[in-house]
């Protein structure tokens, strides 16, 4: 595993932030600062679309509708009902896809003051539910491409080791290089084919499973879902009108799987 971050990781996730909101819009403005000076009208236009823009995908109105919007193209997977698992084909393993860590965990010194980030535990807590239901082997999925400290531990490390002493659940295998979705596949399939495992669970986030089946699947796997993290609110607050981190957060997390979606159809199309 690298000892720290690399250019590529950077470059890559740099990008990937400036198609997205809020920087994209922010760019915008600059833009329109940087290069309309000549064009009052236009970029005073620009300016004000910018702030709109800002403002709407930030709220938990628009990242309702705009998951729903995604879902018609993606389509977004079901979730798995514990009471319908005996009716599906049984799958060999458990795979648990690592979903961030959260640095400078003071409470957690005997985890390098690390944790699993709160999607990260959602994840978790369904894998763990799901190997107590079905008895399978447990293999966690996550490096640590930011990595910047050599102590650092390894997110399918960490991992592993609050499955095991918090949720009371064994892992079986770790995969603790991988650096993206694709590499999550890849590693995996290295790992769990020693041990002739062709047919998965594959738990992440509904929002991230239409990525995660297509990558998993062409490693070489036969794929049966456990999406999570689904939230439809029937009615609205004023609150869910104005901007907030709940709202940014989603639109960030469905954006960002949506370009992930069209880039690897396109490089699929292309090779």
């Amino acid at each position: 595993m690298n000892e720290s971050w690399t250019i590529a990781w950077a470059a890559r996730n740099i990008l990937a932030n400036a198609l997205m909101p809020p920087l994209l819009w922010l760019l915008l403005a600059i833009f329109a600062l940087l290069f309309l000076n000549k064009r009052r009208k236009l970029q005073y236009s620009t300016l004000v679309l910018s702030i709109i823009l800002l403002w709407v995908t930030s709220t938990v109105v628009f990242s309702q509708a705009f998951t729903g919007w995604v879902g018609y193209l993606v389509n977004w997977p079901k979730p798995l009902m514990f009471d319908e698992i005996s009716t599906l084909p049984k799958p060999q393993a458990i795979v648990i896809l690592g979903g961030g860590v959260r640095r400078g965990a003071q409470e957690l010194p005997d985890y390098q003051t690390q944790d699993i980030s709160k999607e990260g535990m959602e994840r978790l807590r369904m894998g763990a539910r799901l190997a107590k239901s079905t008895h399978l082997p447990v293999l966690v999925a996550g490096g640590l491409p930011d990595k910047t400290n050599v102590n650092e531990l390894a997110e399918g490390t960490l991992m592993a080791i609050v499955l095991e002493k918090e949720l009371g659940t064994s892992v079986k295998w770790i995969e603790k290089d991988s650096n993206t979705t694709h590499e999550n596949a890849l590693f995996s399939a290295k790992i769990l084919k020693n041990d002739d495992i062709q047919k998965i669970y594959l738990v992440t986030h509904f929002w991230h499973i239409p990525r995660a089946m297509r990558e998993f699947t062409q490693a070489g796997f036969e794929v049966i879902p456990v999406p999570l993290g689904f939230d439809n609110k029937e009615k609205f607050t004023p609150l869910d009108y104005l901007p907030g981190a709940s709202g940014l957060l989603r639109t960030q997390q469905v954006w960002h799987e949506l370009l992930g979606w069209v880039l690897g159809g396109f490089k699929k199309s292309t090779t």
